[in-house]
């Protein structure tokens, strides 16, 4: 009889960021079993808890996970080594006045240490806690308009201090204002290095726009932006991050001139998009390799059909499906 014990470790890392906080950010890290599915607010039997942290001052996290664990095998032979558990986790993060943040399906077999955020700016202004910033957060945050924060009203009073200050003022309700309408995000979170994708063009960039919710810079609208605004070097070069087929090359409404590629990568079917450009250098039914350049970075006003755009720069989307409204963040996909 033999009798093995194994335990295998993993790092959870990341960095969260406080929006409108400069210097120290604070949040709170939770770690569940994605396989228990029960209310983390049920009195009576919640989710349990696996890990909880608090983030460093500079926003960044380190949880040591025992992923695989076996107490006892009975192997008759002694030749093989026994199969381990595998578990996937979600994480939680919260910050009290801020909208929650989960990434679920978080694989951690056979890996040191899972990066699984990159510096994501909670969101603020739910000071209810109700999962959406509403009317309700803004009378709340009214009633406390003018307060100092002080060591004796501080666990009551921190989450109405939006921007950390010190006291609850126009700048607080200003930022709940900028968030009016969101709501708490949960996304399932995919392997970066897996998918083996790589950054839609070369050397240093800007990324003037992120993947989500914003105000528009044209129409001050507060709509959902369903990429990432890359400003790089005027008319440089724009590639494949990945080997596929050319779906669409033309000009549309508002993206000026643009392309669309098909992927399959790692069995999953994913569309790259790519907007704004000064010129298109591939056509619908073309395959490309990963890296080969398909058009030209653009969206001056000195461009033809550069679209709707306040100047040169790529817009650049993943997609579940072919076309606009299909859109997935893709920061869960590529490192940039």
């Amino acid at each position: 009889i033999l009798t093995v014990k194994l335990q295998k470790g993993t790092y959870i890392t990341g960095r969260v960021l406080t929006e409108n906080v400069e210097g120290e950010h604070s949040a709170t890290i939770t770690v569940y079993r994605t396989s228990d599915t029960r209310d983390i607010y049920d009195n009576q039997n919640p989710r349990e808890v696996i890990k909880q942290v608090q983030t460093q001052k500079d926003g960044t996290f380190k949880i040591l996970m025992y992923t695989s664990k076996v107490d006892e095998i009975v192997d008759d032979n002694t030749n093989g080594i026994p199969d381990v558990l595998e578990e996937k986790y979600d994480i939680v993060i919260t910050k009290s006045g801020y909208l929650t943040y989960t990434i679920t399906d978080i694989e951690l077999t056979e890996k040191e240490e899972v990066n699984v955020v990159k510096d994501y700016k909670l969101i603020a202004g739910d000071v209810v806690e109700s999962g959406e910033i509403e009317l309700d957060d803004i009378v709340e945050l009214n009633d406390k308009y003018g307060e100092t924060i002080t060591d004796a009203n501080k666990e009551e009073m921190t989450k109405y201090d939006l921007n950390e200050d010190g006291i609850v003022n126009k700048l607080d309700r200003n930022i709940l204002k900028e968030n009016y309408g969101k709501k708490v995000q949960k996304v399932i979170w995919i392997d970066p290095n897996a998918e083996n994708m790589i950054l839609p063009l070369k050397g240093s960039y800007v990324i003037t726009s992120e993947y989500g919710t914003r105000v528009h810079p044209i129409t001050g609208e507060v709509k959902t932006h369903s990429g990432l605004d890359i400003v790089g070097a005027h008319h440089g070069n724009i590639l494949a991050v990945a080997s596929g087929e050319v779906t669409y090359a033309g000009v549309q409404s508002g993206y000026g001139n643009c392309v669309e590629i098909k992927h399959i990568v790692n069995g999953e079917t994913i569309y790259s998009f790519y907007a704004h450009l000064s010129k298109i250098d591939v056509a619908v039914g073309q395959a490309v390799e990963q890296g080969e350049v398909i058009g030209l970075e653009g969206g001056a006003k000195d461009d033809p059909n550069h679209g709707t755009s306040t100047g040169h720069h790529l817009h650049f989307e993943l997609r579940s499906n072919t076309g606009s409204g299909n859109s997935i963040d893709p920061n869960k996909y590529i490192n940039f």
